[in-house]
């Protein structure tokens, strides 16, 4: 599921829940690289300037109002952008 939302300073945000493995095959060395506290999952907040991490996922994170999913974007962790010698494998 994906949820959108504005926070106070105008900027939007997407959120939706990450599975590892769940986008086609599944590939355990993906997986095993994980940190251990994303290997059950995380919440994804993106927004044009940031991505960042919330995990574990909260129950029922789909059914909050704006104001709940605010809270917990302010919760996540934001994620470095990939450098050029991490895309290039």
């Amino acid at each position: 599921m994906l949820r959108t939302f504005t926070d106070p300073d105008g900027t939007v945000w997407r959120v939706w829940n990450v599975l590892p493995g769940n986008h086609g095959e599944y590939n355990p060395r993906t997986v095993n690289h994980l940190p251990a506290e994303f290997v059950g999952g995380w919440l994804c907040f993106e927004s044009a300037a940031e991505k960042r991490r919330l995990s574990p996922v909260p129950a029922s994170w789909e059914k909050g109002s704006d104001a709940e999913l605010l809270a917990l974007c302010r919760d996540a962790a934001a994620v470095r952008p990939m450098t050029r010698s991490l895309l290039a494998g």
